[in-house]
């Protein structure tokens, strides 16, 4: 008898967001398997932000998810709110992208750590200070110990990016979700958090949201294309950009190609 496959990192059927206006996104089916990068593509408003917002339960005030979210076997969507709210850092880890307004400014980057760790692993406080240190250190952070201690706005964006990945990597995710989490990086930086979100996909499901194709390109193993709150094209990363279906897809393409072309071949 042949061992279990293990559970994709996420799938979705039929995922809506509906508000006071009616259904905002939807329906979203998606497959993600563990080890796999998905990009999300679109511009902004079609719909990406709140697809991950939706799968990691955190939709503001108004908004309404329905439909099947199966977190690594789980049916999440069918969780009370306060269990729901528990799967943050232990099932799910989120990278928002402006780290600098996620992490508390009044409080040390630390605190964070601490408490996710006390709260899903029940780590005293050295124990859960050695922990982050070395979650710091896998993010190439020189001197953890002084980011733990430091407030965010001490850091500069490179590091606070850095140091949000670590804590949502804290309690080993089956899925990461990064929303957005190079667009105020510099092209230096970017290369090397980029790095770091691919080393870590390893065993688990990775959420690439961005409005860059060629940084999806770059990254992901299969990109999903979304408009106006729908997915209009799902490939590889390779056959989207060589032999793509959908005329939005198709612009997208061009618009990224005619903005590459040299200024002066265009006179």
């Amino acid at each position: 008898m042949s061992a279990m496959q293990p559970s994709p990192a996420l799938t979705l059927d039929d995922l809506r967001v509906t508000g006071p206006a009616g259904v905002i996104v939807g329906p979203v089916s998606l497959l993600l398997e563990r080890g796999e990068i998905l990009g999300i593509v679109g511009e902004s408003g079609s719909g990406k932000s709140l697809t991950a917002l939706a799968v990691a339960g955190l939709l503001p005030d108004g908004l309404i998810a329905d439909g099947r979210i199966m977190i690594n076997g789980e049916d999440v969507a069918i969780l009370s709110p306060v269990a729901r709210r528990q799967l943050g850092g232990r099932k799910i880890g989120y990278v928002f992208q402006d780290p600098l307004s996620s992490f508390n400014p009044v409080r040390r980057v630390g605190t964070g750590f601490f408490e996710s760790a006390k709260r899903h692993r029940g780590l005293p406080l050295a124990a859960a200070r050695a922990l982050a240190s070395d979650r710091l250190a896998a993010m190439h952070l020189a001197d953890p110990q002084r980011i733990l201690d430091a407030y965010p706005h001490q850091l500069s964006g490179g590091q606070r990016q850095r140091a949000m990945i670590a804590l949502a990597l804290l309690n080993d995710p089956p899925l990461l979700i990064a929303d957005e989490p190079t667009t105020a990086l510099d092209a230096t930086v970017q290369r090397t958090v980029l790095g770091l979100i691919r080393a870590n996909a390893v065993g688990r499901g990775t959420v690439f949201i961005t409005h860059d194709l060629g940084v999806a390109v770059s990254l992901c193993d299969r990109i999903a294309v979304m408009r106006h709150g729908k997915i209009v094209e799902v490939g590889s990363a390779r056959s989207l950009i060589s032999q793509p279906t959908a005329p939005y897809t198709r612009a997208m393409i061009a618009a990224r190609l005619a903005i590459a072309q040299p200024a002066e071949s265009r006179a």
